[in-house]
C-alpha cells in the first residue's frame, strides 16, 4: 500500500496532527522566520519553536493559495532532538539521527511524492533486497523458522515490497492483467533470488491488494507458511521481534514505520553507509553481509546524494535535476 508520509502508516495513523498541522500553517503564512528551510519544499523545525509539540517522523502538509503560488505543499521534520540551530550562520548542527531526518525527508520529496513513488524503485535494488532478508532473518533467528520456511516468508516479503509502491487502484489493475502480474512477479524475484513460478505459487490464494500492507503480509504469512512458528504472527508480533534493528531516538516506532513506508527504510540505509550510524545495529550487519564488495552500497548513495544535492539548489539546477531523475527512470 502507498503511504504518502509516516503517519499514514499502522503505527502513526493513531497520532492527532490537526492542531499540529495549523500551528505549522500559521508560522508559513506569518512568515516567522521560526522554521528552517532546508530547500523548495522542505522546513525543519528547531529549537526556536519550542511550544510545538515534539513529532517523531516527517509530515507532508497540504497548502493553500494564501501561503504559497509555486507548491501545493511542504514537508515538515521535527529535528529538535537531534540537532541545534547556529544562529550566527544560519545552520543546522546534528549527529546520525539528524541526518537520517533529513535524508529521509528529502527522499519523500523528490523519489517519493513528486516521483509518484517510481522514482524511489529505481533507485536501487538494494532497499528491497535488505528488507526482505531482514523479516526471514528476523524469523528465522528469534522465532526458529526453518530454512525452507523461510525462503517462503522471503518470497511473500518480497512481492509486499514491490507493492508498497502502488495505490490499490494499481495493484488490483496489475493483479487483473497476466501480463502485469508477470512483472510484479520477476520484480520480486530479481529482489529475492527465488524463481517466478516458486513465487506464484507461495501466494497461494492472496491476490496483490490482499498482501500490500501490513496486516495482509502477516496474514499471508499466517495461513501459507506451513510452520506452527508463525501461525500467530501478527505486525505488532513482527515489530516485537525486530528489536535491535535499528537504534537511536525512536527506534522501535522508527523501524515499525519503515516497514510500510519504503522511503523512511531507504533512508536508514543510507544513513548506514553514508555515516556510519549504528555500526551494531542489526541492519548494519546484515547491509555488510549483502554487499560484501560496497559497491550495491556505494552506487545507491551517489545516486541519493546527487538527487538530494541537486534538489538543494533546484531554482539553479532545474536542468540537472530532470536529468538525474531521468536517468532513475531509464
Amino acid at each position: 500500500m502507498y503511504y504518502l508520509d509516516p503517519y499514514q502508516t499502522t503505527p502513526g495513523q493513531d497520532y492527532e496532527l490537526s492542531e499540529l498541522k495549523e500551528t505549522i500553517l500559521d508560522e508559513l503564512r506569518t512568515d516567522s522566520g521560526r522554521l528552517f528551510r532546508e530547500s523548495e519544499r522542505i522546513y525543519f523545525v528547531d529549537d526556536r519553536l519550542k511550544e510545538l509539540k515534539p513529532f517523531a517522523h516527517p509530515i507532508c502538509i497540504e497548502l493553500d493559495r494564501g501561503i504559497s503560488r509555486d507548491h501545493d505543499r511542504v514537508i515538515v521534520a521535527d529535528i529538535r532532538a537531534s540537532a541545534r540551530y547556529k544562529r550566527e550562520t544560519d545552520e543546522l548542527a546534528g549527529g546520525v539521527d539528524f541526518e537520517y531526518q533529513k535524508i529521509r525527508a528529502h527522499l519523500m520529496d523528490k523519489v517519493w511524492i513528486d516521483g509518484n513513488s517510481s522514482d524511489h524503485a529505481n533507485l536501487s535494488d538494494l532497499p528491497a533486497r535488505v528488507m526482505v532478508t531482514l523479516i526471514g532473518e528476523l524469523m528465522a533467528r528469534k522465532l526458529s523458522v526453518e530454512d525452507m520456511h523461510r525462503r517462503h516468508i522471503e518470497a511473500l516479503v518480497s512481492v509486499y515490497y514491490v507493492l508498497l509502491h502502488m495505490d490499490i487502484e494499481t495493484q488490483v489493475k496489475m493483479n487483473s492483467d497476466e501480463r502485469n502480474r508477470l512483472s510484479i512477479l520477476r520484480r520480486a524475484s530479481r529482489v529475492s533470488s527465488i524463481p517466478v513460478f516458486d513465487i506464484e505459487n507461495y501466494l497461494g490464494d492472496h491476490d496483490f491488494e490482499h498482501i500490500a500492507h501490513i496486516d495482509g503480509l502477516c496474514h499471508a504469512i499466517r495461513t501459507e507458511v506451513d510452520s506452527k512458528r508463525v501461525d500467530r504472527i501478527t505486525p505488532a508480533g513482527l515489530y516485537q521481534i525486530s528489536g535491535g534493528v535499528w537504534f537511536g531516538a525512536h527506534a522501535t516506532e522508527m523501524i515499525a514505520v519503515s516497514y510500510e513506508h519504503p522511503p523512511s527504510f531507504s533512508a536508514m540505509i543510507y544513513t548506514h553507509i553514508a555515516h556510519r550510524a549504528y555500526p551494531k545495529s542489526i541492519l548494519a550487519q546484515l547491509i555488510k553481509r549483502i554487499d560484501r564488495r560496497r559497491d550495491q552500497s556505494t552506487e545507491f548513495a551517489k545516486r541519493v546524494e546527487r538527487i538530494v544535492n541537486l534538489y538543494r539548489h533546484t531554482l539553479e539546477s532545474d536542468y540537472e535535476l530532470d536529468q538525474a531523475l531521468e536517468s532513475l527512470r531509464g
